[in-house]
Parts: C-alpha cells; structure tokens; sequence
C-alpha cells in the first residue's frame, strides 16, 4: 500500500486540490454560513461565533458558543460543516480549570454523556436547522473516528487519520477557555 505524506510541502494533485477545495469553501460560501449564524440566533438565542482556521488549513467551519458555565467547567457547542463534502457534526466540548489556578485541568474533550443526556434536545433543534434549512447531512458517527490508513496530514500520524480529520478538523479546538 502506497503511503502519502500530506505534509505543506507536498504538490501532489491530491493536496493542491484539497487546498483549492478549502480556499474556495463553494459548498458552503460565508454568506450561507452568516445566514445560518443568524437564524441559529433567533431560533436558539445563542450567539455563535467562527472559529475557523482556514489558514491552518481546516477542513471545516468551526462554529462555536458557550452554552453553559458552572463551578470550574463551560460547555462548549461546536459546530463544524465541511467545506470538503456536504457534511456537518455537532458535538459539546468540556472545558475545566483548576480551582486553584486559571490552568486547565485537562485540554477541552468531547463529552458524550452530556450530548447524549442534558443537552440532547439542544443538539437536536441545532440539527434540525442545519438539515432543514441548509440541506447538509449529519456526518455518520459511526464512520467518524475510524482510522484511513496509509495517510498522514501535517501534525497526524500515519494510522491516526480519522474521518473527522479528513473532512473536518485535526483536533478539537476552541477560544472559550
């Protein structure tokens, strides 16, 4: 099997037109991605705010908003749509702090309990905005974190490639800490 090395330097046909994908972001243009912000905010009373890191390459809008603070933790709601593939994932970020210091105790995480219990109906009424009034699918989670082998894309290691990381982000990534 043939490994590719996606590093920034390569110039294969695949990589410059990944890049001319992610440059270009047709699927979704800023104006689609403002409209949704702002209906997001009538419907949800929830302001986003765009963490995309396209310079770096992403894959992906990186929408994001605090939707919950208490004791040392905030609950992040992260939004990414792929500008790779007409795909979207919606997940909560756990970000805590230790009590005695402003350090993290740990780098923000995805909290599938929390998804799945509190904020579920939350996670919902978000999907349903997206499918109904931007016509873009839930990428299936089931396929999300499984592995492509034989490639690598800047920081990740040949055999960590995932799905998420193909058409979305590298890693979890949020300003709300």
């Amino acid at each position: 099997m043939k490994k590719y090395n996606n590093n920034n330097n390569n110039n294969s046909p695949e990589n410059i037109l990944l890049l001319n994908k992610i440059k270009d972001k047709s699927l979704f243009p800023e104006n689609i991605i403002i409209e949704f912000k702002n209906l997001f905010s009538r419907k949800m009373n929830k302001e986003l705010t765009d963490n995309s890191l396209f310079q770096w390459h992403d894959r992906a809008y990186n929408l994001q908003c605090k939707i919950d603070s208490f004791n040392n933790k905030s609950l992040v709601l992260c939004i990414n749509i792929s500008v790779v593939i007409p795909y979207y994932i919606c997940y909560i970020l756990e970000i805590e702090h230790s009590e005695k210091s402003e350090t993290l105790k740990f780098i923000p995480r995805r909290n599938f309990v929390i998804e799945n219990g509190l904020y579920l109906t939350f996670l919902e009424q978000t999907k349903i905005i997206l499918e109904k009034e931007f016509h873009v699918k839930e990428f299936p989670k089931e396929l999300l974190y499984e592995s492509i082998k034989g490639i690598n894309f800047q920081d990740i290691e040949i055999e960590k490639f995932n799905y998420f990381n193909a058409f979305f982000l590298n890693d979890y990534f949020t300003n709300y800490i």
